[in-house]
């Protein structure tokens, strides 16, 4: 909830946002209450401040890296923490012999690369997993094997395969490569002052992983395979109110 903008105000209200008994003894001079009343670790405080006032926001991290997370007033915080998406694998392509035979063969594609972790790095780390890249095709006909999804460990739930997209393998005229798996995906929801959960001011290490990369296709003298696509991605968003 906001605080009221105008009118009475009192300690219940303060008490009510930072999800205190509403008859709770408070003092306008303890940590929690400066921090919502934006004046910590300095100033005066009055309930005059607390007009307005709301214990809530997000943060969102979607661009490859190491970030520091300052941990701001939470009653709960919740994390999602996707891990990268791998690389399709590239398609075959096809070569034709200039030989009596004419023999044609089928120049494999590359396989896509993995993507890798992301993490918010709490008491126990929340990871997803980067998904494996698929396979590069070499063959005639069908499609090349798909790449393992990334698991997740440290949430409440962890689903593997549940994060970012891997990429779709190259889709050729021959075999196609296969695509990439999608990243692992680990979710939690901390309660402030609990054992284990982020402490109010303090920072903690968050990392986007980076996506998988797609596969070459596979070069023939009569036809070069498409390339696989890149992987998306990893993302890590906090939310908290």
């Amino acid at each position: 909830m906001t605080l009221p903008s105008s009118g009475p105000i009192s300690i219940g209200d303060i008490n009510v946002e930072l999800n205190y008994p509403v008859d709770r003894t408070t003092s306008l001079d303890e940590e929690y209450v400066r921090r919502l009343l934006g004046i910590y670790p300095t100033g005066t405080p009055s309930l005059q401040l607390a007009y307005g006032k709301q214990i809530g926001g997000s943060a969102t991290y979607t661009t490859p890296g190491t970030y520091t997370f300052n941990v701001p007033l939470y009653n709960t915080i919740t994390v999602t923490v996707n891990g990268a998406g791998g690389g399709g694998g590239g398609a075959s392509g096809r070569s034709q012999a200039a030989n009596e035979q004419q023999t044609v063969t089928y120049p494999a594609g590359s396989n896509g690369t993995s993507g890798t972790a992301s993490r918010f790095d709490t008491t126990t780390p929340l990871v997803g997993n980067g998904g494996a890249g698929g396979s590069g095709a070499s063959g005639a006909s069908g499609t090349a094997a798909a790449g393992d999804p990334g698991t997740a460990t440290g949430g409440s739930t962890n689903t593997t395969g549940g994060g970012s997209n891997g990429g779709a393998g190259g889709n050729g005229t021959y075999r196609n490569g296969g695509p990439g798996g999608d990243g692992g995906r680990a979710v939690r929801t901390f309660t402030r002052d609990v054992a284990g959960s982020p402490i109010v001011g303090g920072t903690v290490t968050v990392v986007v992983g980076t996506r998988g990369s797609g596969g070459a296709g596979g070069v023939g003298n009569t036809y070069t395979g498409p390339s696989g696509a890149n992987g998306t991605h990893g993302t890590v968003t906090i939310t908290w109110s």
